[in-house]
């Protein structure tokens, strides 16, 4: 004797008032609508987003929440499905909230309308609550003897439970408004009524079913899809398990290396007193290191969970949403739905994809080294070392293959050559030396490619974007500038590079604390500033040219004259130089960009002269500058270099870009 499921009643214990907000007005839902992606919001909120948007002309309505475009029809909000599920549990919820946790005694009756007689039950057919006498005039009048009646306190009790006429709601047909939507096309996958099915439906051609069997098979088609989405969402549980697993590991590790080196440092002590300040110096240097690597790997991890945990709640939100659409659903409202829930369950089915680290990735170990105190090392720098003691004609190490080339770049008036940089959204800017301008696209997309505008901005010939993703560009004019512009394009700071040595800079890098370097090649020297451009102090460059780039307080640049990759410590200090050569002939390689990746490794862009037309390849550094392999490229004219988030190596040239990805 229940006015209602079980279900139901568990979910209004459950919920909650903040449940029943928009998430726009933050108000109780108003005629809640639903959009592709399952959200809902109020049926006025989404006409004034709709209104707000930049071109309300255009048929699409973005989610709030996920970003989702929803396609409107010609009656645009209007035409959105009614969200019947949510606003059966909302009217559920303020029955409970005024019955069984309100002050009942307070409920008036809606039959006679007398302010001073009080409810004492309910009608479950007239949907009223009655005074002791309606309910007896009730009982005594022929047309509402079979009405179902019962006291408040029944329902405080629990012993029956409120139902929500919404739930039996049945859409009526929009061209014969005294017909109910009864019958299911599933060739043409809508509800209709029974002129329309004979009218407009007939025939071979159609293939019309009665609700319940096409309810039954939609919710065997959502129970396969769920099936498999559940398949995918424990792959995620898992990769995230493991992934947890191997980073707690590596945190354990760092601790045991950490004193293996304090272990090896501490014999050294005993060894020679005196060297006991460059010991130690070497030892914090080296926990600073397996520290770096830490952080750096922890990235990683941390990125790649961050993406597992999103598309996991993704998923449990999604499937959430059928589940109680499938449980508490009307038959009409669940085969008015089917689309979306059968376009949302592919989508997770084809969409998930777990973001896994490779467990090396966790591995972290010190070696010891008679030279000097030792080095940090993890699986993957040992393999490297192996390779290392092959020449060049054995193994090509590190493996790139070209993913993309961007081509059309002088068909649309564009020409870029020696700088490109990146976005932390992962859009890449470059210097548009054609028409001295910048441009920018996504590597996802190249039909993005675009004109940035910038005020202040007459002649840039150089750009490089720092950590907070502040723009910085040598503007070459009347006067040569070096300029700063923040994410809403706006000039922060600029100051004129060549006051100091008269002479225009050719090249430009910024390091990870947002220092500014800028190299001049006429007097072969280097100025070092702060962030807002004030000078910090010059240095020597010998040969520098077009090509700089800072890591871990180095300034790394080409020399193209002698064929050199120099790096410099910030105090002059040379650190290495070494000699751009083929190892099979011994000739002299033209380097032209250089580039510095996250765990100091260089990668540089050369050519040989010699050979036409001129073929380019990219030699890759550790950071002690020890060659470690090359991958030829197939092309000429190699410039400016970077990376994206994801790892892909972006390659400028004089009329396109070429994107690799590492073999794996």
């Amino acid at each position: 004797m229940a006015a209602g499921g079980v279900n139901n009643q568990s979910m209004i214990n459950t919920a909650s008032e903040d449940q029943f907000e928009c998430p726009i007005c933050s108000d109780r839902y108003t005629d809640p609508r639903v959009l592709d992606c399952m959200h809902s919001f109020c049926y006025k909120c989404l006409c004034e987003l709709q209104k707000s948007q930049v071109n309300p002309k255009i048929s699409k309505v973005p989610c709030p929440l996920c970003r989702r475009q929803t396609s409107l029809t010609v009656e645009g909000v209007a035409g959105l499905l009614e969200d019947l599920k949510l606003s059966a549990a909302m009217d559920e919820f303020a029955f409970d909230e005024q019955v069984t946790r309100g002050q009942s005694s307070s409920i008036k009756c809606q039959a006679c309308n007398d302010d001073k007689n009080w409810a004492v039950s309910r009608c479950m057919q007239c949907d009223h609550f009655l005074c002791p006498e309606c309910q007896a005039q009730h009982t005594r009048m022929t047309l509402m003897k079979s009405h179902q009646i019962y006291t408040l306190a029944q329902f405080q009790s629990g012993e029956v439970i409120y139902k929500s006429k919404i739930r039996e709601y049945v859409p009526k047909c929009k061209r014969h408004t005294d017909q109910h939507l009864n019958i299911y096309c599933e060739t043409c996958q809508q509800l209709k009524c029974t002129t329309c099915s004979i009218l407009g439906h007939g025939g071979k051609e159609h293939s019309l079913v009665d609700l319940p069997e096409a309810v039954h098979k939609c919710k065997e088609e959502v129970d396969t899809l769920v099936g498999k989405v559940k398949q995918n969402m424990t792959e995620l549980k898992r990769v995230i398990k493991e992934a947890d697993k191997s980073q707690n590991k590596m945190y354990l590790l760092l601790g045991q290396t950490n004193k293996k080196i304090t272990k090896r440092a501490e014999k050294e002590f005993a060894k020679i007193q005196e060297m006991e300040q460059k010991v130690k110096k070497e030892e914090t240097k080296l926990k600073q290191e397996a520290d770096r690597i830490v952080q750096d790997n922890a990235k990683v991890f941390d990125a790649a969970q961050k993406t597992n945990k999103t598309q996991l709640k993704n998923a449990e939100y999604k499937l959430n949403e059928v589940h109680l659409l499938m449980t508490q659903g009307s038959q009409h409202e669940i085969l008015s739905l089917k689309q979306k829930i059968l376009h949302n369950l592919n989508e997770l089915v084809t969409d998930i994809k777990s973001e896994n680290v490779p467990n090396a990735l966790g591995y972290l170990d010190f070696e010891e080294n008679e030279q000097s105190l030792g080095r940090v090392v993890h699986k993957e720098l040992v393999q490297q070392d192996k390779d290392n003691a092959s020449t060049r004609s054995t193994t090509l190490y590190p493996k790139w293959k070209l993913k993309e080339v961007i081509f059309g770049l002088a068909n649309k008036g564009f020409s870029c050559k020696k700088s490109v940089a990146k976005f932390s959204n992962n859009h890449i800017v470059a210097v548009d030396t054609a028409h001295n301008q910048l441009i920018t696209f996504s590597p996802n997309s190249v039909d993005t490619l675009t004109k940035l505008n910038f005020n202040g901005l007459a002649n840039p010939i150089h750009v490089v974007v720092n950590k907070d993703d502040h723009l910085i560009v040598i503007d070459k004019k009347r006067t040569t500038f070096v300029k700063t512009f923040s994410k809403k394009q706006k000039l922060m700071w600029q100051f004129i590079p060549g006051r100091e040595i008269n002479n225009d800079p050719t090249c430009l890098a910024v390091d990870e604390n947002n220092l500014i370097a800028v190299g001049y090649m006429c007097r072969e020297e280097i100025t070092l500033h702060n962030p807002d451009g004030s000078f910090i102090r010059k240095l020597l460059a010998p040969g520098i040219t077009e090509y700089l780039t800072m890591h871990n307080q180095r300034l790394i640049y080409t020399n193209s004259e002698k064929s050199r990759l120099i790096s410099v410590t910030y105090n002059g200090s040379v650190v290495f130089t070494v000699d751009l050569i083929d190892l099979a002939d011994q000739e002299k390689l033209k380097p032209t960009g250089v580039l510095c990746a996250w765990d100091g490794s260089i990668y540089v862009a050369v050519c040989k002269p010699s050979i036409i037309p001129v073929s380019s390849e990219i030699q890759q550094f550790s950071s002690d500058g020890k060659y470690i392999g090359y991958n030829p490229t197939g092309f000429r004219n190699m410039y400016g270099m970077t990376f994206t988030s994801n790892g892909d190596l972006v390659v400028a040239a004089e009329d396109c870009f070429k994107i690799y990805e590492q073999e794996i």
